[in-house]
């Protein structure tokens, strides 16, 4: 896909593609959005009334799975083949320890007739600056600031036992994003208002308390901390007032669905993805000058979160054998 199909692709309306959507992938998805918004079934001819916008994030998440690329199959000899995966997992041992952690991966090789697991691995990337040395020409410059990638908090996030299922469950999971973005965002809100209320509360005690200080002396010999106090008093109680008026409620049913709906219909405003590029040089050094080995990668980003790293990888079973032992006892099926 060139960069114009691709971006015609994630900003544009996708209304035009829905009807490729197979209407039981569009009603399992609607009765899971239900039974995680129940405020939704009071509402007369919802189910009608989601099944369209249901469709248009389904396409939307379906063409964003396809921005993955084929999964990297996790053998040891991947850390020489790719730059990237040095970058990821400083060794293979490492990068298995995190797979030895996943219950879910684990429990698809359960079933012996599994011969690959293929997974969803999400991190978020790290860029810091450090000053080294750089060659150039035949001189070595000493003191030289560098950029160095880096990525922390890697994740097995989704797994399955196909390639197609697991483009499935990450479609359907993108969907479930973005139909929980409203009530995320009402949960958030009504966080910060109890937090707002309990230091309005703390505060007017506090100014409670510095008027009656007040009333106990003479004005000539009220003191200016005295008087910046209370000035700082009320200038936070204002502040704080202001931010609970401008928090949004919790909104009548019929405008909570039109509120998702919305979100639904036009998925490209809360979710955008890029395909990174760039030349790294050893220990992750990050050039400018195209030298080095080339890396990409595919970020996600939504307006709430730092943006993630995706990454589709795969294990077979003969690789989970050397991370579970246990499973050499369990023979190949052909």
């Amino acid at each position: 896909m060139n960069i114009l199909q691709r971006i015609q692709r994630l900003i544009s309306p996708v209304h035009h593609d829905a009807a490729i959507c197979p209407s039981a992938d569009v009603d399992r998805l609607v009765d899971r959005i239900l039974a995680e918004l129940p405020l939704l079934l009071s509402i007369p001819g919802h189910r009608q009334k989601m099944t369209i916008p249901v469709s248009t994030a389904l396409a939307f998440a379906g063409a964003l799975a396809d921005e993955l690329g084929p999964p990297k199959r996790m053998e040891k000899s991947l850390w020489r083949r790719d730059p990237l995966f040095p970058l990821l997992f400083a060794t293979p041992q490492e990068g298995f320890d995190l797979f030895r952690e996943s219950h879910d991966l684990r429990a698809t090789f359960a079933d012996q007739t599994v011969q690959e697991c293929f997974f969803l691995l999400t991190m978020q990337r790290h860029e810091f600056e450090i000053l080294g040395s750089d060659l150039q020409g035949e001189m070595v410059l000493h003191g030289v600031l560098q950029t160095v990638l880096s990525f922390e908090h890697q994740r097995v996030t989704i797994s399955a036992a196909s390639q197609t299922c697991i483009r499935a469950a990450v479609v359907e999971e993108l969907v479930m994003h973005l139909a929980g973005v409203v009530p995320e965002r009402l949960r958030r809100a009504e966080e910060l208002r109890r937090t707002l209320l309990e230091s309005e509360t703390l505060l007017e005690a506090q100014q409670h308390t510095l008027e009656l200080t007040r009333k106990e002396v003479r004005t000539m010999d009220v003191s200016p901390t005295l008087r910046d106090q209370l000035r700082r008093a009320r200038n936070e109680l204002s502040r704080i007032d202001a931010q609970l008026a401008a928090l949004p409620q919790p909104p009548e049913p019929e405008t909570y669905l039109v509120q998702v709906c919305d979100v639904l219909m036009h998925p490209q405003d809360h979710i955008k993805t890029e395909m990174v590029t760039m030349h790294v040089e050893e220990f992750g050094i990050k050039s400018d000058r195209k030298e080095g080995k080339e890396i990409s990668f595919l970020e996600l980003s939504s307006p709430d979160s730092r943006p993630l790293t995706l990454v589709l990888a795969s294990l077979t079973r003969d690789t989970a054998r050397q991370i579970w032992p246990e499973l050499k006892g369990h023979p190949i099926q052909s």
